[in-house]
């Protein structure tokens, strides 16, 4: 049987950072070694901003990166969008803006 966590937050990088945290260690978190290599593949369907919920959102995926990162990993984030380019997705929703502090 999976285990499932429902929580309540909004899309403010602070408050997901916390939960997704939480949420990580609590689904096994621990497990995860440093120097492991680790894909992300966010949804990148086609060029929208973060709030039409088209793509996941850049901070979702930021968090999750950043639990990764604090874990030793190397990351990789990755995608094929449906429609447009990858660069036209980064932009417009917003990751280009979002990871300019992250070596992802």
């Amino acid at each position: 049987m999976s285990d499932v966590i429902v929580k309540k937050a909004i899309y403010d990088h602070i408050t997901l950072k916390k939960i997704i945290f939480e949420m990580m260690d609590a689904l096994g978190g621990g497990e995860i070694n440093s120097g492991v290599r680790v894909l992300i593949k966010p949804n990148f369907l086609c060029p929208a901003k973060p709030e039409s919920g088209i793509l996941t959102h850049p901070f979702v995926t930021k968090a999750v990166a950043e639990y990764l990162l604090h874990k030793g990993c190397k990351l990789q984030i990755s995608d094929s969008p449906a429609m447009g380019s990858c660069q036209r997705v980064l932009k417009v929703g917003e990751y280009q803006k979002v990871f300019s502090d992250l070596d992802v």
